[in-house]
């Protein structure tokens, strides 16, 4: 489970990396070209299925993947400008109000992690990367759900 977890963790950080260098292309050809009004808007997006209804998802979340790996994990990702510490304390407190079974540990806090499992999910979590160049961090919401 661990090396799952690692390989989930790389290709992650591998389609973050690979995001912020596309975008910076996309800013050096397009120094010049007035922006579309319509990228400055976020389009709203509704979570997969999934995602439990505790979690809402910023306003400005930008959808990068949404993925079904095998039959029972699920993966979504996305870029969002909130702030890191505050949204995960909101994700902690509506799931475990929520009933699911949050693993509140120190180090995982720290770490910008919020562990969880029940009601259907076997396992899940949520991870955000702040990202040194831009002003936005990749949110990953992840789940092992239930074989039963």
């Amino acid at each position: 489970m661990l090396i799952r977890l690692t390989l989930l963790m790389f290709f992650c950080f591998s389609l973050f990396a690979c995001d912020s260098v596309e975008q910076a292309a996309d800013e050096t050809t397009s120094q010049d070209a007035p922006a579309p009004e319509a990228a400055t808007e976020p389009a709203a997006q509704s979570p997969p299925p999934w995602l439990p209804d505790a979690i809402t998802l910023p306003a400005d979340f930008r959808q990068l993947a949404d993925r079904s790996i095998g039959r029972y994990t699920r993966l979504l990702q996305g870029v969002t400008a909130a702030d890191q510490s505050a949204l995960l304390a909101e994700y902690r407190e509506a799931l475990d109000a929520a009933g699911y079974q949050v693993d509140d540990r120190a180090d995982l806090v720290e770490q910008g992690l919020v562990h969880y499992q029940g009601n259907g999910l076997q396992e899940a979590s949520i991870r955000f990367v702040q990202a040194v160049d831009r002003p936005d961090g990749l949110i990953q919401f992840d789940a092992r759900l239930d074989t039963q």
